[in-house]
């Protein structure tokens, strides 16, 4: 069964939500808040709160809470009716106010998020064209797909690439009316900035260009009456949608969306969705923004900004004071420590907690799997004391965790070097303080399996799939010299001994894939036309373990070694240098089993995030023959055997002979007609000198499938390899325009009938067509696999697809 990346990426954030919460570090809840804000209780134990985003400190302020009991007082809890038809009048004292402070026209919502639903299908239209950054804040994303079902085009920028941006504008100009950018004012995970300057500039060169910017974590700890970070460095004009929260610095609740175009907001007002219809804004929260309000239109703001101002400046000066690896330096109240691997930043919170500090975990899927970090902020809650203790306590423990991770900088610099540059620090620390000796363990690689023992190598594989030497010397030969890029590939065998003790044992290959290689058909019929203009569209280059051609257990782990967990570090040390050598977009590990929780937490920990893979077909016979095998299959199998496959079968022939030139081109032929149809799978076409290698191999066989009525042109063709007891189906062709009945079935049964005459007793069936295996008794073993993904970007566009889908 295939799984959508949407739904592999819900079923990873599940699997980091149980840990942490095993860990007690998320979904936890606050007894009691002390100490006018500066501590939280949870679970009885007091923490000094580093994780609030109550920036100003205004949502305790008693001039606040005072207004929401005097609204309840004047209107109740709530006061239920359509805004359309009559409203709480608090309303309309507070979007008057904070017309003031915006300087637009105002609508509020009772959620930020809401009002992204609402607002977004009626501003955005089906001659519009819609850009958004690929870090914009989730609600935004989410309300972003839901356009495409009323027609509106919607395409993702890498994040804050100012290029990229322009180059999309310039071609669709003359295609759309508006070209809207999507972005956050202050983005929520590493505190960074967008490129406003260069922003402004596009914005006065391209009428198109429209602007809808969700400042929630910007707004109020800055500029003229608090309107906001996006304020301070654009002006407000016609071509913009600003967005404010009244929760976070603002301290009460629900979003402000402000309109500087009057026709735009009328539009929106007469059309809203839960303005319209229902959903209105508790009065005491009404009261509580109100009273927020005042305090914004009063010189006291700046009094409150400038406390805030001067706890980041000071926290900033401190943490690069202790060279501590901070990802962004916008000046803002969110601060963001890279740590790299999941368990790393399991391990640092928990130490946080451990020592009375409460801070947020910033993880997958919020951020790329390699670059998880201590995320936490500043409140006016907090005092200089609490900062200094808190960096202090950061210093202590990030070197324990490095080297109970057995990670060093050097790995956090890599890990982050496409959103800053920290190698400054690679001069200023021990790059080897963290790493636990491994004296006793060695490191061999490998580029050609010729340097391996074949016996040592075949041993270590015997029944785990196709991929001993003789397998792996045809895949180097077919996959070099080749005119096309993907059709050239590097090979890497990493072996980790114990002296001359085996450990572990993988291959790995480096290969441009297709993007949507295991989404669904459809999904990949919907980017193989946008193919046609752009061959390598939604590609990457990949670090595979195994091969493309490959299918199987890809990794020799003798866990029987005390050191084994020391190797699969090692491993995943070296996975990173050749990570970083080839320029890698996506590293897949591939395949495990799923009950081996021993193995598969380990990648976990370092940040990969888990894959469901197509399951694998297996025949696994004791019998003499093909007729005592198919004899013992169950009632219903027998059935459909007799049903679907003999009646005809005598007017099939299979030729296991060598090709000519002639043979082998129709051969490969008939490999492209039935790739073209079948995307299950999507993968680049073979090189036709792969079928030249294979042909001229005493390993591999090419069987042909021939009907009576054409005995010069096989109907079905498949490419087999052979190794002692073990047979393994790699390529299948067929003739798909054929008028003939269930030509796959037969050609299938067929081939396992050859495979077991032959006396092969494993017999490797490979993945897709589960349900026609399983007619002839294969076994399907459930598998999963391990990808890490250096920019989410091409991951987030195909999600975009699958939803358009």
């Amino acid at each position: 069964m295939k799984t959508s990346a949407y739904l592999s990426m819900i079923n990873t954030v599940n699997e980091i939500s149980i840990k942490g919460k095993n860990i007690g570090i998320v979904r936890q809840y606050v007894n009691e808040i002390k100490n006018n804000g500066r501590v939280i209780n949870i679970n009885n134990k007091d923490y000094l709160h580093f994780g609030s985003c109550g920036y100003l400190g205004l949502e305790l302020d008693k001039r606040l809470m005072n207004a929401a009991k005097n609204a309840i007082d004047k209107f109740g809890i709530q006061f239920v009716s359509s805004r359309t038809y009559v409203a709480c009048g608090l309303y309309k004292e507070l979007e008057e106010k904070l017309k003031i402070i915006f300087g637009g026209d105002v609508i509020v919502y009772p959620k930020v998020s809401q009002g992204h639903i609402n607002v977004m299908p009626i501003i955005f239209g089906p001659n519009d064209y819609v850009i958004f950054d690929q870090q914009a804040h989730v609600s935004m994303q989410e309300a972003i797909y839901k356009l495409k079902y009323y027609g509106t085009e919607v395409t993702i920028l890498r994040h804050n690439n100012m290029d990229d941006l322009e180059n999309k504008i310039i071609e669709n100009r003359n295609k759309y009316s508006k070209i809207w950018y999507v972005f956050d004012g202050v983005y929520s995970m590493f505190g960074d900035s967008p490129n406003y300057k260069k922003i402004n500039e596009l914005v006065s060169k391209y009428r198109q260009l429209y602007l809808y910017i969700d400042d929630a974590h910007g707004t109020s700890w800055t500029c003229e009456n608090g309107k906001g970070f996006a304020l301070k460095h654009i002006s407000k004009n016609k071509k913009m949608v600003l967005v404010a929260s009244l929760v976070k610095a603002f301290g009460a609740s629900g979003g402000a969306f402000v309109f500087y175009d009057q026709e735009m907001y009328e539009k929106v007002v007469a059309w809203g969705g839960s303005y319209t219809y229902a959903g209105p804004i508790e009065p005491a929260t009404l009261g509580a923004a109100i009273a927020s309000c005042n305090i914004h239109l009063s010189d006291e703001i700046y009094l409150l900004q400038n406390k805030l101002k001067e706890r980041i400046e000071y926290c900033y000066k401190l943490l690069i004071e202790n060279e501590l690896p901070l990802i962004s330096i916008a000046l803002s109240p969110i601060f963001y420590i890279g740590v790299g691997t999941a368990s790393m930043g399991f391990n640092m919170v928990k130490k946080l907690m451990d020592d009375g500090y409460y801070t947020n975990l910033g993880i997958y899927p919020a951020v790329p799997e390699s670059c998880t970090g201590v995320r936490f902020t500043l409140t006016n809650h907090l005092q200089f004391e609490d900062i200094e203790n808190f960096v202090k306590t950061l210093k202590k423990h990030f070197p324990e965790a490095l080297r109970e991770e057995n990670r060093n900088i050097k790995d956090i610099v890599r890990a982050f070097k496409k959103f800053t540059n920290l190698e400054y620090l690679l001069n200023k620390q021990d790059n080897n303080q963290s790493l636990s000796k491994n004296e006793d363990l060695r490191v061999e690689i490998y580029n050609s399996i010729d340097f391996i023992s074949i016996e040592q190598w075949n041993s270590m594989f015997k029944t785990k799939g196709a991929f001993q030497n003789y397998f792996l010397k045809t895949i180097e030969n077919s996959f070099i010299d080749n005119i096309e890029k993907e059709n050239n590939w590097k090979f890497y065998y990493i072996i980790i001994k114990e002296k001359e003790d085996v450990i572990l044992a993988t291959h790995f290959t480096v290969a441009l894939t297709k993007d949507d290689m295991l989404s669904s058909q459809n999904v990949s019929e919907k980017i193989e036309l946008l193919r046609k203009e752009d061959k390598y569209f939604l590609t990457s280059q990949t670090l595979i373990m195994g091969s493309l051609l490959s299918n199987g257990e890809h990794l020799f782990i003798n866990k029987s070694n005390k050191n084994w967990e020391k190797a699969v570090k090692l491993l995943m040390d070296e996975v990173w240098k050749i990570y970083d050598k080839n320029n890698i977009k996506t590293v897949l590990l591939r395949e495990f089993d799923p009950d081996d929780l021993l193995l598969i937490n380990k990648f976990d920990d370092f940040g990969y995030a888990k894959l469901e893979m197509p399951e694998n077909n297996q025949i696994i016979s004791s019998f003499n023959n093909a007729e005592e095998y198919f004899n013992r299959l169950n009632k219903k199998q027998r059935y459909q055997i007799r049903k679907e496959i003999l009646p005809d079968i005598d007017n099939f022939i299979i030729n296991t002979q060598k090709c000519n030139n002639e043979e082998l081109q129709h051969c490969y032929n008939l490999y492209l007609q039935t790739k073209k149809n079948k995307l299950s799978v999507n993968t680049f076409d073979l090189p036709f000198t792969f079928f030249k290698n294979v042909n001229e191999s005493k390993n591999w066989e090419i069987i042909r499938i021939f009907h009576k009525s054409n005995l010069t042109n096989c109907i079905s063709m498949g490419i087999c390899f052979k190794h002692n007891d073990e047979y393994s189906t790699v390529v299948y062709g067929m003739d798909t325009k054929t008028s003939l009945q269930n030509i796959y079935k037969k050609s299938l049964y067929l081939v396992i009938k050859h495979a077991l005459n032959n006396n092969f007793k494993i017999i490797h069936l490979g993945i897709t067509a589960n349900e026609t295996k399983h007619i002839f008794g294969a076994i399907k073993k459930k598998q999963i696999g391990y990808a890490l993904i250096k920019d989410s970007y091409n991951f987030q566009l195909l999600q975009s697809i699958e939803g358009k889908q």
